[in-house]
């Protein structure tokens, strides 16, 4: 019995002793040390750089990270001046912080990073080098760059394709051969337009570039023939996504639909900062040609008085954070003749509406489309179907279209309505009357317009007192 009892009495000695041992006797044993070593080795070769994803554009610096944080350089490059920079960086993994010397930075998720600076201008010639640094928890694993994206383009890994959608009404028109009545208006002083950027002054409306022969259905364009027409994108993680069309009214002026721009179940405006609107832009996903102008969103000025259950009043302004140059390729279009603001005016004559849409075959078209459309009387927009145009319509708006498969279809929303002006010396201008709102889709689960209706355009002409308000 004694002997039991000492015996449990040593083991408890033995357990006690073991807990209060100091913790730093056990680096002295040698497993334990070679351990540690090796992990700390294995630390250690996790900080070195993996090979970057677009040597020519991103370099890490130096061969490794610091334990908590790595440096990088990248250096942007562009055939065109870029006034307003827009870096979109894609992460591995998310990270502490990123951080730069050039803009401010906005991220949701610490994966996928904006660096914006609207005022950076950035010109051919020799890259701009802008350097960044990482944050990550030391011991964990490193984030490493996947992409980097420039005011939409992807350049890092080289990849010259955007991503393009739709929205309500929005990318390209489909074809028509008719001819169009011109129609008589007197020439205003308010049809000039200056360029603070190249000082000079450029008349609104006129085209520097002949228009090619229209083709079977009249469908095509000439680059450069509808200069004032914008293409606005939105920002989806760091991609850019077509979702309308615009019309460019002033140096820093786009003219665009109110449900392009606000979000979709209230009248509110999406944050400035996600859009990028380009100018001069003919094939929808092409970066390569030249005389192509993207400018920042700085402000969106909606109209007041928009719904965004009925569409009434659906126009919104976009003031850019800088003019644009005029070229042969970039040109303003004319506002409406006040005193001809009676719709009776154009009832009949036919139209101009531009546009990136979905043609005949349902395909996204790559080259800028037009589709000629004349204008109904209220009466029989009306009555063609009462069970959808009497809730979509007033007389802030009006109907146009053939009816007969000849229309503009999701991709064109926001794009202006023109129609030419013609003067005694045969010179044309262009004069905007309405903006591209909505149609009636082919079914409740088809979200597609329908081309064998008529489009509903809010009627800017109706408007111009807002609009002119807010010009820069």
């Amino acid at each position: 019995m004694f002997l039991q009892m000492g015996c449990r009495l040593h083991v408890s000695l033995v357990l006690v002793m073991f807990w209060v041992l100091p913790s730093h006797l056990y680096a002295a044993e040698d497993s334990s040390e070679n351990y540690g070593g090796i992990e700390r080795a294995r630390q250690k070769t996790n900080l070195h750089h993996p090979p970057s994803p677009c040597p020519s554009v991103f370099s890490y610096e130096g061969r490794e990270a610091e334990k908590d944080k790595w440096f990088g350089v990248i250096l942007v490059t562009t055939e065109e001046l870029l006034t307003g920079l827009r870096l979109d960086l894609m992460l591995d993994r998310p990270a502490s912080l990123l951080g730069n010397w050039i803009g401010e930075v906005k991220s949701k998720d610490n994966t996928r990073f904006t660096i914006l600076n609207l005022n950076q201008t950035v010109i051919p010639g020799p890259p701009l080098s802008i350097r960044i640094f990482v944050k990550f928890p030391e011991g964990e694993n490193i984030p490493r760059l996947r992409s980097i994206h420039v005011n939409g383009r992807q350049i890092c890994p080289a990849d010259h394709v955007m991503s393009s959608g739709s929205m309500p009404v929005t990318p390209g028109p489909i074809t028509t051969t008719r001819k169009n009545p011109p129609v008589t208006v007197r020439r205003q002083d308010s049809d000039v337009r200056s360029s603070p950027e190249t000082g000079g002054v450029t008349e609104c409306g006129r085209v520097a570039v002949q228009p090619a022969p229209l083709i079977t259905h009249g469908q095509n364009t000439a680059r450069g023939q509808f200069p004032w027409h914008a293409a606005l994108y939105q920002s989806k993680d760091i991609h850019l996504k077509y979702i309308c069309g615009g019309s460019l009214i002033g140096p820093r002026t786009i003219l665009t639909a109110a449900h392009c721009v606000t979000k979709s179940t209230v009248s509110r405006p999406v944050e400035a900062d996600t859009l990028l609107v380009y100018l001069g832009k003919y094939h929808l996903k092409q970066w390569s040609e030249g005389g192509v102008q993207d400018k920042q969103v700085a402000e969106i000025l909606v109209h007041p008085e928009y719904n965004s259950s009925n569409y009434q009043s659906d126009l919104a302004l976009l003031i850019l954070s800088s003019p644009v140059q005029f070229t042969k390729y970039v040109r303003p279009v004319c506002l409406w003749d006040k005193t001809e603001v009676d719709l009776e005016n154009v009832i009949n004559k036919e139209g101009i509406v531009t546009g990136w849409g979905y043609d005949e075959n349902g395909q996204i078209t790559e080259e800028l489309k037009m589709a000629k459309m004349p204008v109904v009387s209220q009466q029989v927009c009306l009555w063609s179907n009462r069970d959808f145009y009497p809730h979509f319509t007033s007389d802030m708006t009006y109907c146009a279209g053939f009816r007969n498969g000849s229309s503009v279809c999701n991709g064109d929303s926001g794009g202006g309505m023109v129609f030419p002006r013609n003067w005694s010396d045969g010179s044309v201008t262009w004069m905007l009357r309405g903006v591209v709102s909505l149609s009636k889709p082919k079914g409740l689960n088809q979200p597609v317009c329908d081309p064998t209706n008529f489009v509903v355009f809010t009627d800017a002409a109706k408007y111009l007192d807002w609009i002119q308000s807010h010009v820069k």
